[in-house]
């Protein structure tokens, strides 16, 4: 039995007995191994603390999603039954499932451990429905990428389909591909929209997702003009918020200039639903943020908000170049400047007041073809657009900032 094996089933041993906390719904974390490219989730607090602790050589670190899970049995929920396979050492991974037909099938499997029930989860319908009060997760499977089975659990349709874009495969019911259903989220992450100030004396809108993938946009000092935007992902848990990958990407302001795109980290507090505090080193700017959440920043927007015409610039770090375009009720974009031509689609995301953005430039756009994914924010009172999305390897971010005719 390979050394990680051994190991992993001893700590489930230590600690794969103790009884779930007597808590109505206790949060499910999820972990990343990037040597393998495998994911792992466990709702056990004492192997959230291990992991967290660096067992296994600190080889599993947090990806910044969490969410909420019964610990206890309520009306209409379903035990999850907890595998893990003996059969692709070292590669091996843990499986998660409800479905009392699926859990029977793989106790009598010689490639699958039955370990535990882990927590409960609602089942959806046929037609991948979740009952009232319940929030979707989905479930993607690496085809045994890598050498091993392996299965990622989500809550967002963004973090599946960048998993299909790797080669994994969803699994669940409906045409959302819907495998399970949670407890509505509590108000635990700093998720939404937040607005404020810096100590540079500029104004901040920063719009983090459910992942802990973050954009804040920050102006000219004492100027209410754009000037660029802190992106990357960042471990929010308990209050505290950190990221070592933030990339600030100028938003240039002329249509050729002297942009690059520099490196910087993010530390800081965050209270969920109210005040978000952040310092910002080794960008070109040092800088310390205060926020304040936007009230219903957590509901879905509306598509009937942004349709319409646009007029405003699309560009990168190094330049802008003026651009029209317009948004159809159905989310599709298409717009231009005077060197190529863009398109894409708008998506409301379920849990941000913002769109999934997917461009893609047929004719020539600085990004080359693409297609390449970000966020687009439409501010109602103001009528303006805001869109962003990194290029591949995250070294440059085509912008469209635009308002409504």
């Amino acid at each position: 039995m390979a050394t990680w094996l051994r190991a992993m089933v001893f700590l489930f041993v230590s600690l794969g007995t103790v009884p779930i906390s007597n808590a109505q719904t206790q949060p499910a974390v999820e972990y990343f191994h990037a040597g393998w490219g495998y994911y792992f989730v466990t709702a056990f607090p004492a192997e959230i603390a291990n992991l967290d602790g660096g067992a296994f050589g600190g080889a599993w670190q947090r990806t910044g999603q969490t969410y909420p899970v019964w610990s206890t049995e309520e009306a209409g929920t379903s035990p999850v039954c907890r595998f893990f396979s003996t059969s692709f050492s070292p590669r091996s991974s843990h499986f998660y499932t409800p479905l009392a037909a699926e859990c029977d099938l793989l106790k009598h499997s010689p490639d699958w451990q039955y370990e535990a029930i882990s927590f409960f989860l609602k089942t959806t319908d046929a037609a991948g429905n979740c009952p009232a009060g319940s929030a979707p997760l989905y479930r993607a499977y690496n085809q045994g990428i890598g050498g091993a089975p392996n299965h990622r659990y989500a809550t967002t349709k963004t973090i599946v389909n960048q998993m299909v874009a790797q080669g994994w495969v969803p699994e669940g019911n409906g045409p959302d591909a819907t495998f399970a259903c949670l407890p509505p989220s509590v108000a635990t992450s700093p998720a939404g929209l937040w607005t404020g100030s810096s100590d540079l004396g500029e104004v901040i809108r920063a719009i983090v997702l459910e992942d802990g993938t973050y954009y804040i946009v920050y102006t000219k000092p004492s100027i209410d003009v754009d000037a660029g935007v802190l992106q990357g992902t960042a471990i929010a848990t308990e209050g505290s918020f950190s990221s070592s990958d933030t990339k600030d990407y100028p938003i240039a302001q002329a249509a050729e200039t002297t942009g690059i795109t520099r490196s910087a980290t993010i530390s800081g507090s965050y209270v969920a639903g109210s005040t978000l505090q952040l310092t910002v080193v080794g960008s070109k700017s040092a800088r310390t943020v205060n926020a304040n959440y936007v009230a219903q920043s957590g509901q879905a927007p509306r598509l009937v908000d942004v349709a319409g015409s646009y007029d405003g610039y699309s560009g990168h770090v190094d330049g802008r170049r003026p651009a029209t375009f317009n948004v159809a009720a159905d989310g599709a974009l298409v717009g231009s400047n005077d060197v190529c031509s863009f398109r894409g689609t708008l998506t409301p995301r379920p849990g941000v007041a913002v769109f999934d953005w997917v461009v893609s430039a047929p004719f020539g756009c600085v990004f080359g073809n693409g297609p390449i994914t970000g966020v687009a924010y439409y501010d109602v009172a103001t009528q303006k657009l805001r869109a962003f999305a990194t290029y591949d390897f995250r070294s440059d971010e085509f912008f469209l900032l635009g308002t409504k005719k």
